[in-house]
């Protein structure tokens, strides 16, 4: 889990609340096997429940997204009917276009590749390293090369990308559908395998193409120039 934190609770309405300033909010929790069932709901509108059931534990996968909202001041109170576990942090992002109010999460690992949708496509200079306990189901996708290409196709509205942030990672760039490419630095002090380095804006549902690209660069603090892929959520 993100920073190692998880707050939680086991009793019918308890409740939490998340003040921001921004356009959009996504929440992530635990999805496990003893997990329950919450509603979110933000501004005082309408609750929407989330069911965080699943057959095999996923502790840090994007349960809901808000729509885009009028950028400010906003409040998102949550409350648990059964055991419900969520992490300290979220992300914001900014967009321009709503999205479904009850979107639909897709987690590709990876390391499932090919050139179809909800896949991902690696040039020669990427590398895999399986059984690693602190990403998603184990596996990393990486690079060390200047110019290695990554590319994940999708069908959906939005997606968020989970990579290795560490002191040896590097800068890579983001874009999506052949817009302007954004640097995303994946240095820290300490590691975290499996946070959320990057989300697109919304996007029109259909078919998208993610492209990263490893820049060479690095953080003056990095021991290296890594990128390791850890997965994508996709919002549909």
């Amino acid at each position: 889990m993100y920073a190692g934190t998880a707050n939680h609770s086991v009793s019918a309405g308890a409740t939490a609340t998340l003040r921001f300033t921004g356009t959009q909010v996504a929440l992530h929790a635990v999805r496990d096997v003893d997990q329950g069932i919450m509603t979110v709901s933000i501004d005082g509108g309408a609750a929407q429940s989330i069911d965080n059931y699943a057959s095999s534990r996923n502790a840090s996968g994007t349960v809901w997204t808000s729509p885009a909202l009028a950028s400010g001041a906003h409040t998102s109170p949550s409350s648990t009917p059964g055991s419900t576990t969520v992490p300290a942090p979220v992300s914001t992002t900014p967009s321009t276009a709503s999205t479904s109010p009850r979107p639909r999460q897709v987690i590709v690992d990876g390391n499932v590749t090919g050139t179809g949708n909800d896949q991902f496509q690696y040039d020669a200079n990427w590398g895999l390293t399986t059984g690693l306990s602190d990403m998603y189901l184990g596996t990393a996708n990486w690079s060390h090369v200047a110019g290695a290409t990554a590319t994940f196709r999708f069908n959906g509205t939005q997606v968020a990308l989970h990579a290795v942030h560490d002191v040896d990672q590097g800068i890579m760039t983001v874009s999506v559908d052949g817009g302007a490419p954004q640097s995303i630095d994946n240095y820290a002090a300490t590691r975290n395998a499996s946070g959320i380095v990057w989300t697109s804006p919304v996007l029109t549902s259909g078919a998208h193409t993610v492209t990263i690209v490893n820049t060479g660069n690095r953080n003056g603090a990095s021991s290296g120039i890594n990128i390791a892929i850890d997965r994508a959520d996709i919002t549909q």
